[in-house]
């Protein structure tokens, strides 16, 4: 398509056009390997970085005993840094099993068959093709030229009205956490997502007594959940709003809604979330078939949402076999009224970013029009370090355009 949310598209230069053209190769490459689904490497543990820390002060000390001052306050500065981190990760992880005990989630590995949803199937004959899952590297999708850079209460920055997207994610993934936190998807309309035992824990990290900080925010039954979503603002926030986090607070933005529900509410949550939403963004980062998170989600998915509403996003570590099988069931199984139930049903997307950080980094740099607007005048008053802060959440912000586009002009 020549048109990204609206304007035409420049020729890419030659070398973008070279390195996504060998990014996508690669994945798909990689793909037609993966004919059988395996388990992801563990991740190394933060009690790993305090014990790593006693190597550069066991250096500090000895080089302050042969007198070499300068030697040792570099490398015991060093070495308090990986044991600042160490523990500050250790206390992260303590106090997010406490609230996942007040929430008592655990992995949504086991799979709900069709009989169990509450839907009712007519019986209406299966209609839809084969499933046809499209592994899409992050390289291949041009700059998004936006119509406006500064949100407008009937008119978001893709120069539509704004949407309403229901936001899934792994609860237990670090790389979603810092995706939802970014929070540049709420310049396109109100978003919507289920809160997890790790946004409590990184909130709130050296707090006495988090479990009852989260039982002020746990929701424990449906009726509550309605209560809490009827009176969830759909209003526009102005730049500046404290509400508003990263590249938005410069720009405006919808309310990001997070609702802490507990396994009495969150199911029926979920099915409330789907009904409202326009769109569906379903974040799959660190999906593995040991941690089986969102199977549940993925099957709610095909079932109630068309696949053209819908956009996977995913990291080059994550088991992308797992992943497409799991769509590949959900699609085998799906349900007669779904609204994929049809011949001319879409494919289902799945955007994959890079993993390893420099490659990430010039990415998002190389394919983010520059310099970043100012609608509102507040960037020209900042000093050179808030600049900098802000280019890197810039930058952010249009990777997240880049993917809005391409589900927006799916829609058509």
């Amino acid at each position: 398509m020549n048109f990204v949310i609206g304007r035409k598209r420049e020729p890419a230069p030659s070398s973008i056009y070279q390195r996504a053209t060998e990014a996508q190769t690669a994945l798909d490459t990689r793909m037609r390997g993966e004919t059988e689904v395996k388990a992801r490497k563990r991740q190394i543990p933060f009690w790993i970085v305090p014990l790593i820390s006693v190597i550069p002060l066991w250096s500090a000390v000895a080089d302050y005993r042969d007198g070499s001052w300068g030697s040792a306050l570099m490398t015991g500065a060093i070495g308090l840094l990986f044991l600042a981190v160490g523990l500050g990760g250790m206390l992260q992880q303590r106090q997010t099993r406490r609230v996942a005990g007040a929430m008592a989630t655990a992995p949504t590995g086991t799979r709900v068959s069709p009989a169990a949803s509450g839907t009712p199937d007519p019986g209406l004959p299966h209609l839809s093709p084969p499933a046809r899952i499209e592994m899409i590297a992050s390289a291949t999708l041009p700059p998004a030229v936006l119509p406006n850079n500064l949100p407008m209460p009937g008119c978001n920055v893709a120069g539509c009205p704004p949407i309403s997207i229901l936001y899934l994610h792994n609860f237990y993934s670090h790389e979603t956490l810092l995706t939802k936190m970014d929070g540049s998807w709420c310049r396109y309309g109100p978003v919507f997502f289920l809160g997890s035992p790790s946004d409590l824990g990184s909130e709130h990290t050296f707090a006495r007594d988090i479990k009852k900080l989260a039982e002020t925010e746990l929701i424990t039954s449906p009726a509550a959940f309605d209560a809490r979503f009827t009176s969830a603002s759909r209003d526009l926030l102005p730049a500046g709003d404290a509400r508003l986090k990263s590249y938005p607070h410069y720009t405006g933005g919808w309310p990001q809604h997070r609702f802490l529900c507990t396994n009495a509410s969150w199911r029926h949550g979920v099915e409330r979330l789907f009904a409202a939403a326009e769109v569906v963004i379903m974040d799959a980062s660190d999906y593995s078939l040991e941690r089986g998170g969102l199977n549940w989600e993925i099957e709610q998915v095909i079932n109630k949402v068309d696949a053209t509403n819908l956009l996977v996003l995913a990291d080059d570590t994550a088991d992308l076999g797992a992943l497409r099988t799991a769509f590949e069931n959900a699609w085998g199984e799906m349900r007669s009224e779904s609204p994929n139930n049809r011949r001319d049903a879409g494919p289902v997307r799945i955007l994959v970013y890079p993993s390893e950080s420099e490659v990430h980094s010039a990415e998002r740099d190389e394919l983010a029009p520059k310099p970043p607007p100012d609608p509102t005048g507040q960037i020209a008053k900042m000093n050179i370090v808030m600049r900098q802060l802000l280019a890197g959440a810039y930058v952010r912000a249009c990777e997240h355009d880049r993917a809005m586009a391409l589900l927006l002009t799916s829609r058509g």
